[in-house]
């Protein structure tokens, strides 16, 4: 019985591994703890290792620049915890055989047992680093995110926005870009000065901030949102 288990099991990865490797993205499952557990033909072409190089070594150790490798555990950690859904959009840099950089946007998914605990993250994702095809996807998942998106300049001036942003808020693009980013904020204890400081620690270095604030939309209504201010 126990044999003809372990048969089962090895042909059920052998089918997942095949599925894997059919795929054009690239593909890369982990355990919770960042472990690699299975790796595609693509992604190993990408990053130029064979398979029994990367299966069990942690993935952001082995596979992520040291510049960006907390900032990404750290999400993923949340994504792990339920604290981040699992079907956003990411973008960030990955690490080759070679030591270059290459982007990647991915989309991850998570694995529970029966007992609906999470035991594994399966990421897919794309080579965006050609330059064209990086502006695509950029204007793609900017455009279409479901998330509301602002680009802001150092003067707290709106850049751009998405039609999330629109949606939620109720202003136009056109709207959006005569105004700063702070004229959206709202506190009626504190005003704006914890939203402006935390605007000016992103601009002092911060890579990535993450916090709570209160919008206020065009029809004067107050909503909460969480946000998260990262620098480029």
């Amino acid at each position: 019985m126990e044999e003809l288990f372990a048969k089962r099991i090895k042909l059920e990865k052998r089918k997942l591994q095949a599925y894997l490797d059919i795929s054009g993205v690239l593909m890369v499952t982990l355990d919770k703890n960042g472990d690699i557990m299975l790796v595609n033909k693509k992604l190993l072409e990408v990053l130029g290792y064979k398979q029994e190089e990367l299966i069990g070594r942690n993935w952001f150790e082995t596979c992520i620049p040291p510049s960006s490798r907390d900032v990404i555990y750290q999400t993923f950690k949340r994504l792990v915890q339920g604290v981040l859904g699992p079907h956003e959009f990411y973008i960030n840099p990955v690490l080759t055989k070679a030591g270059n950089e290459r982007i990647v946007t991915w989309h991850n998914s998570i694995v529970k047992d029966e007992e609906n605990t999470v035991v594994a993250v399966l990421g897919s994702g794309e080579d965006i680093t050609d330059f064209k095809t990086a502006e695509k996807y950029y204007h793609d998942l900017f455009e279409e995110a479901p998330l509301a998106y602002f680009s802001i300049d150092k003067d707290d001036s709106i850049q751009n926005c998405n039609k999330a942003a629109e949606y939620l808020l109720g202003y136009s693009r056109n709207e959006f870009l005569t105004m700063k980013f702070l004229d959206l904020l709202e506190n009626p204890k504190l005003g704006l000065a914890p939203e402006k400081k935390a605007f000016d620690k992103i601009l002092d270095g911060y890579q990535i901030l993450e916090s709570k604030l209160q919008l206020k939309k065009k029809t004067g209504k107050i909503s909460g949102f969480d946000y998260q201010l990262i620098i480029l």
